[in-house]
């Protein structure tokens, strides 16, 4: 009973590993006097239950989750992957269907990660220019001493010439904080502006609110003359950035390249299930725990079963009147990937819109939007 009331909160918390009763006190000697001291890890006081409508289905697969997380490797931890998948209701003969939902939530969390990674890049400039700052004051206070220095010693022209270069130093790293805060300034404004999102350093930053604007800027990366919104976001982000930004570009804008990503996926992904279900016959059939690779389908098998929950949670909304099936999911969704491939070979690629909610129940078949409101 308890491990179902907790299952929620492993599913949504990655590192959740459940203890009760995790407090101690501590008297002190000759008093009446106890402090009473929390064991658990700080993060848990941020986690809280999806509240999400999970169908009876799925609570053994939930059960057997928990144990695959604290599993001890070498093969076992990808039998128990599979074992949780088989809980959920999936079978052998359904790989490739399955392989199909995740790559399309694939695409969709490409699709959001571009976003959060500019974010990021975005801060990341923000926090060293502070540092910039940190390091003009330092060079300032030591370049004062060296000036207070000099009256009192006979060396006053070899401390001149010290506290000269560090006032050069002042000079230089204030022009490369300007530079990084004004930047900084322009990229957030811009999105401030154009996607309503406030840099300010908090986890709010990273929820992507406007996707059909987003795409905009994702595909304004791809053009000649791009927009300033686009190039000032460019210029805040550091070369990598650049890269993986404009990559994301071609990635939804290029109906090419996304329909090559999805196969691509999609096969690897499929290799990977089957892979699983071999490590499961092999390891709790055969008795074998050591091969080669043994570790890194341990961990590919764990964020598979991840990434499969993460698809069924945002069907299981409490609003449902039924809570679906990993099943009933997987058709659903296996179909769309066949039609969102359709699309994509007639040149269509979906909204931003769409995109943000490719596998999810409220999923519109909408195409791009024109990117002429960008430059508005």
């Amino acid at each position: 009973m308890v491990a179902d009331v907790l299952a929620p909160l492993v599913v949504q918390h990655g590192t959740f590993q459940p203890r009760l009763n995790e407090f101690i006190a501590t008297y002190h000697e000759g008093t009446e006097r106890f402090t009473e001291h929390d064991l658990r890890p700080r993060d848990l006081e941020q986690t809280t239950a999806m509240n999400l409508s999970w169908s009876s289905s799925l609570l053994p697969a939930l059960r057997v989750w928990q144990l695959v997380r604290t599993g001890p490797g070498k093969l076992t931890t990808a039998a128990l992957s599979w074992v949780t998948l088989e809980a959920a209701g999936h079978e052998n003969a359904k790989n490739s269907q399955l392989a199909k939902v995740l790559a399309l939530h694939a695409y969709r969390t490409e699709f959001v990660a571009s976003y959060r990674r500019t974010v990021s890049g975005i801060l990341s400039l923000h926090q060293s220019s502070r540092k910039l700052q940190t390091q003009v004051e330092v060079h300032a206070r030591k370049a004062e001493r060296l000036l207070s220095h000099s009256q009192k010693t006979n060396a006053r022209t070899h401390l001149l010439e010290k506290a000269e270069h560090e006032r050069v130093k002042c000079i230089r790293i204030t022009a490369e904080a300007d530079h990084a805060r004004q930047t900084f300034g322009l990229a957030s404004s811009s999105l401030e502006a154009y996607l309503g999102s406030d840099i300010s350093g908090n986890s709010r930053d990273l929820l992507l609110r406007k996707p059909d604007k987003w795409l905009e800027i994702l595909i304004d990366t791809q053009q000649s003359d791009r927009t300033p919104t686009t190039n000032n976001i460019l210029l805040a982000l550091p070369p990598e950035g650049k890269l993986n930004l404009e990559w994301a570009g071609a990635l939804f804008s290029n109906a090419n390249e996304a329909e090559r990503f999805l196969v691509g996926t999609q096969q690897r992904i499929l290799g990977l299930l089957n892979a699983m279900y071999a490590a499961r016959n092999m390891n709790l059939h055969a008795g074998l725990h050591r091969i080669d690779g043994a570790e890194t389908i341990d961990t590919s098998s764990v964020e598979i079963v991840g990434r499969v929950l993460e698809v069924i949670a945002s069907w299981s909304q409490p609003s449902s009147p039924i809570p679906p099936t990993l099943d009933s999911v997987v058709n659903e969704l296996s179909d769309r990937y066949e039609a969102c491939l359709q699309d994509l070979r007639n040149g269509k690629c979906l909204a931003g819109e769409s995109v943000f909610e490719l596998t999810g129940p409220k999923h519109s078949a909408a195409q791009t939007p024109a990117v002429a409101s960008l430059a508005n």
